[in-house]
């Protein structure tokens, strides 16, 4: 009986202390690249720069915050070893006085020594987990050419 009873506080205690990422949503509002593609001339520079703007504004407290999804299909294999940070997942970008928003990518423009192509999408919807799903469909995309 004991064994029950210590059986049953453990299911209680993991049932309560899980948490469901499937419903983890931040509304990032609803948002577009400024541009299709970027080249980037990686022996002439160490970073560039990415434009967005909004479509669909979220709450205050989220304004500035985006996210990202790489295409990893479409995209060079191994695509991250070449930025210091890569534009991957959430990322909180400044707002400028046009009211469109940007954050500069570094790169490691020594590493680059052949094109890398990063497909990077936005989606109409937030839920991380229902990418293909109405309400979160890819609506813009942008490549990045990196190229030596």
């Amino acid at each position: 009986m004991k064994r029950l009873i210590y059986g049953l506080m453990a299911l209680a205690l993991v049932a309560c202390n899980t948490k469901d990422d499937d419903q983890f949503k931040a509304d990032v509002g609803t948002y577009a690249f400024k541009q299709s593609e970027i080249i980037v001339n990686a022996s002439g520079s160490d970073s560039f720069r990415l434009e967005a703007y909004y479509i669909d504004e979220p709450d205050a407290s989220l304004r500035g915050t985006f996210k990202f999804r790489v295409n990893e299909e479409l995209s060079t294999p191994n695509w991250e070893q070449y930025f210091v940070v890569a534009p991957f997942g959430y990322m909180i970008m400044e707002e400028a006085e046009d009211g469109t928003f940007f954050s500069d990518i570094s790169i490691w423009s020594d590493k680059v020594d052949k094109e890398v192509v990063v497909i990077l999408d936005t989606f109409l919807g937030y839920n991380d987990t229902a990418v293909d799903t109405d309400g979160n469909r890819p609506i813009n995309e942008l490549t990045i050419r990196l190229r030596p």
